[in-house]
């Protein structure tokens, strides 16, 4: 059974290998006439480690700890927010640039946007996803040994387990 591409939500971690796993939505785009939403999400450390440190030291300990490095982390907030303009614009000038190459510059646009978000990973992935009613995640994804899969959290198979949409993966060999 066919199923039509409307758009198509790129993710991206902008590592070098990026522009491999674009060049696939470019394709999977073209064929089924789709746009891409491009992707970039700038994880928050502490949503990462809140929960391993909780359990180590207890919500009220925690709760302190906090509240005593609120300045400390709102400087880390505001660093990383300086970086979204400039990560919006290489991307978006990464889409004018695939959309040139491929004679793509009509009426409908192959990259209609760029959104750059913070918090979890995974979360921000199935979130803008539904939000912006994308029909297909594309994704790269890394292949590790078992032990590597076993210690470390997957971004790729989280969003494999909770995507309610097709996910297309691109393999990246170290």
């Amino acid at each position: 059974m066919a199923h039509d591409f409307n758009r198509i939500l790129f993710t991206t971690d902008l590592s070098s290998r990026s522009k491999e796993v674009f060049d696939y939505a470019v394709s999977l785009a073209i064929k089924s006439n789709a746009s891409i939403l491009i992707l970039h999400v700038i994880e928050d450390e502490s949503s990462r480690t809140k929960d391993i440190v909780v359990d180590m030291i207890g919500d009220e300990a925690y709760e302190k700890i906090q509240q005593e490095n609120e300045s400390y982390a709102r400087n880390i907030l505001v660093g990383k927010q300086k970086q979204v303009p400039i990560i919006k614009d290489a991307l978006e000038k990464l889409g004018q640039k695939a959309a040139s190459e491929e004679g793509l510059e009509g009426d409908k646009p192959l990259v209609e946007g760029v959104t750059i978000r913070m918090g979890k990973i995974v979360d921000e992935i199935l979130e803008v996803s539904v939000e912006a009613s994308c029909d297909m995640i594309v994704m790269g994804h890394h292949q590790r040994s078992l032990l590597t899969k076993a210690v470390v959290g997957s971004t790729t198979r989280g969003v494999m387990r909770r995507a309610k949409m097709p996910v297309f993966l691109v393999p990246l060999d170290n």
